[in-house]
């Protein structure tokens, strides 16, 4: 009895088909997969978290009445809410209290700072739209006109280096998505070619 398997040389039994997972090829895609899934979920998860913290904050503003003098520092916060809840594109005003403001500045001055006559400025917080933000200055100089001590810190320009940074991040992770993506068609191509040769 002829057995063609049995008869066949070792050049013809290479004809034969193999096993799904043998060989490194399978393995080598299924690694490629993942890393490009992997990068993929890593990009849009900084791209995520970059709308939230610009969408959250950005155009969120503190106005700092830094005044020696408890009274005048006192009038002149009172004068700058007024101020800013007259301006255009101005909204949620909202003076930060003297107890969270103290509980920041513990660990530097320690408990009851306040009442050691170490002057601490009082704060105000304010969200502007995206055109009042584009004025800032003049909305600056407004509140100073009747607060000259007033000093306003933009949000945007200290999460600056933040949001560059997450920018940064997802490009490269796009970037590691673009180039794990083509090594995989490439192995794919590989693949095919090999088993094409071979049979």
């Amino acid at each position: 009895m002829n057995i063609p398997f049995l008869s066949a040389n070792a050049a013809e039994r290479r004809l034969l088909t193999e096993g799904r997972l043998s060989g490194p090829m399978p393995w080598v895609i299924a690694i490629m997969m993942f890393l490009t899934v992997l990068a993929a979920a890593g990009g849009l998860g900084l791209a995520h978290a970059a709308r939230n913290v610009t969408d959250g904050i950005a155009q969120r503003v503190t106005v700092q009445i830094i005044e020696a003098n408890p009274d005048e520092r006192e009038a002149q916060t009172e004068r700058a809410i007024e101020a800013l809840g007259q301006l255009e594109g101005v909204s949620a005003i909202e003076r930060v209290p003297d107890e969270e403001i103290d509980a920041l500045l513990e660990p530097y001055i320690g408990v009851g700072g306040r009442e050691e006559g170490i002057p601490v400025p009082a704060l105000i917080d304010a969200d502007l739209t995206e055109a009042a933000h584009d004025r800032l200055e003049a909305i600056e100089a407004g509140v100073r006109q009747v607060a000259p001590a007033a000093r306003i810190d933009d949000h945007a320009q200290f999460l600056a280096p933040l949001t560059s940074l997450i920018g940064s991040l997802t490009w490269l992770a796009l970037a590691l998505v673009a180039l794990t993506a083509a090594a995989l068609g490439a192995a794919v191509i590989l693949a095919v070619r090999s088993a094409l040769n071979t049979h």
